[in-house]
């Protein structure tokens, strides 16, 4: 089972906490895989590497707005819901409105994650 080393840090530009995970494979030779992550910004995905190929890569603040920066968890919507309002499955949700009578994006987006030690067992 690979090893993972964790460090804390400050995204530069936002000053924001972030998160850098890192599986580290039991050969040095390996290329690794891993993550950046902001806990205070919703858990906001700024990098990921695997093994060794960048997919998702941290950028400056766009156009001076560092909030536009990663790959943020829009849950429970994804986008713009219509009247803060829509019906799945036939359960009706409805939403607080936030952007006139529409609900716009998630709540965790501007709700600060804790961040506990990571571990790992035989499952990963």
């Amino acid at each position: 089972m690979p090893a993972f080393t964790y460090a804390y840090g400050r995204y530069p530009g936002a000053r924001w906490r972030t998160v850098r995970l890192t599986c580290v494979g039991s050969d040095p030779a390996q290329p690794v895989s891993s993550l950046q992550f902001s806990p205070e910004m919703g858990g906001n995905l700024f990098g990921l590497e695997v093994e060794g190929i960048e997919y998702l890569v941290a950028g400056p603040p766009v156009q001076g707005q560092p909030r536009l920066l990663g790959t943020p968890i829009l849950y429970p919507s994804p986008n713009r819901v219509r009247n803060a309002r829509f019906t799945f499955d036939g359960h009706t949700f409805e939403f607080e409105p936030n952007e006139g009578t529409n609900f716009l994006h998630g709540l965790v987006l501007r709700a600060p994650w804790e961040c506990a030690e990571p571990v790992s067992d035989a499952q990963g």
